[in-house]
């Protein structure tokens, strides 16, 4: 604005010393009729040039009324979940966590009904995360991580059973594969389909079929920044539609009256093109893996990294303060280390792996909890002393 304001008097001051000028001049031409000419060249000139100050002052007064509009505003499902609404949604959040002072990106799922996020992956970023999520057929998360927006140098990719929270690498030969996001059908069973119109502050929604066209989404005079960046994709049951604003992920429903509603206040955009869809949607309830049974059951069984697969109750418990896959190896550490502890007595010799292990992870625990963290490196009482106390050492 100061800028501005030194910009404008600056081309007033000009205005002022060329008008003085010509009518200077004028002033000392004896030919009157010459002198009639340069007073009137003097007087257009400075017509113009105080008319395109005025146009330019307007103009930008304009464009600030413009940028201080709000941009829309809708009902959040988070604080006002909807049960009706069927499905989970992947998708990739870069939202600070108070809990984490490194930046970091998040895998996330949320209930299409609505309701808090759960994170299901995260990792440390130093630049906007180029990343990822989409449900896999068999009913896993696919997690990948790219080095360009090109979509065509994936950087590490992850498989994530979201009952368990175990995690898989990719295969390097098999990066990148089905890690782009789908735009879903264009058509829906009755043969209707989607069209987005509108920019600068304008978006709508058509829904198009051969019984004619009806809007179910308009915003019109908002901020000319905002706008539909990416979608709609059509959800599975065709109930609903999801948006991205390059913020916010809407979702509106189809049948009338439509509603359209905020299911999540900050998503990441596409790791292949800023307009491209960057989440994905199954039918699937959030307490499976997705629409299909995950391929391992989701207690039982075993994991290369934590032994016996605890049940699910003791890190429910936990993932109100670790993440899912932290907690997953939390509890299983647990029992392992304190099983090993009292058969050997003191946990010294048979236990030192495994409480070199929950040193390990009392590393990956500390930016998160503090507390947790220091309990777990404290030593095998201490470490015992708490698993127990959390009542993670039974089942």
């Amino acid at each position: 604005m100061g800028l501005f304001v030194l910009l404008s008097l600056a081309i007033l001051g000009l205005l002022v010393f060329g008008v003085k000028k010509l009518f200077g001049r004028a002033r000392i031409e004896p030919d009157p009729r010459r002198r009639r000419v340069r007073v009137a060249v003097a007087v257009t000139v400075a017509v113009a040039i105080l008319a395109a100050l005025i146009g330019f002052f307007v103009a930008v007064r304009n464009e600030q009324q413009a940028q201080s509009r709000p941009i829309p505003t809708f009902p959040s499902l988070a604080t006002s979940p909807d049960p009706t609404l069927q499905g989970t949604v992947a998708y990739i959040s870069e939202a600070k966590n108070p809990a984490v002072k490194q930046r970091q990106a998040c895998a996330r799922i949320v209930a299409a009904a609505g309701g808090p996020p759960k994170d299901v992956l995260c990792w440390a970023i130093n630049s906007p995360a180029l990343a990822t999520a989409v449900w896999r057929d068999d009913g896993k998360l696919l997690v990948t991580a790219f080095n360009d927006t090109s979509g065509k140098r994936p950087a590490w990719g992850k498989i994530v059973d979201i009952p368990t929270g175990h995690t898989e690498n990719v295969a390097a030969s098999e990066l990148g594969v089905g890690a782009r996001p789908s735009v879903g059908a264009s058509t829906n069973p009755a043969g209707e389909h989607l069209v987005t119109t509108g920019k600068d502050g304008n978006a709508t929604i058509t829904l198009t079929g051969p019984t004619g066209a009806r809007t179910i989404l308009s915003v019109t005079n908002s901020r000319p920044s905002w706008g539909i960046q990416s979608g709609p994709v059509w959800s599975p049951g065709w109930k609903w539609v999801l948006t991205w604003d390059g913020t916010r992920l809407l979702l509106t429903t189809v049948d009338k009256p439509t509603t359209t509603r905020v299911l999540v206040d900050e998503a990441s955009g596409g790791a292949y093109d800023y307009q491209a869809p960057n989440f994905s949607i199954t039918p699937g309830p959030m307490t499976s893996s997705a629409a299909h049974p995950a391929t391992t059951p989701p207690t039982g069984g075993t994991s290369p990294l934590t032994g016996p697969i605890p049940e699910s109750a003791a890190v429910d418990a936990l993932t109100k303060d670790l993440t899912r896959p932290v907690a997953v190896e939390l509890v299983a550490k647990c029992k392992a280390f304190v099983t090993l502890f009292q058969a050997n007595g003191t946990g010294e010799s048979n236990g030192a792996d495994v409480l070199a292990a929950l040193k390990r992870l009392a590393d990956v625990v500390r930016p998160i909890d503090p507390a947790v963290a220091d309990a777990l490196a404290s030593g095998p009482a201490g470490a015992v002393h708490w698993c127990k106390v959390k009542g993670l050492t039974s089942g």
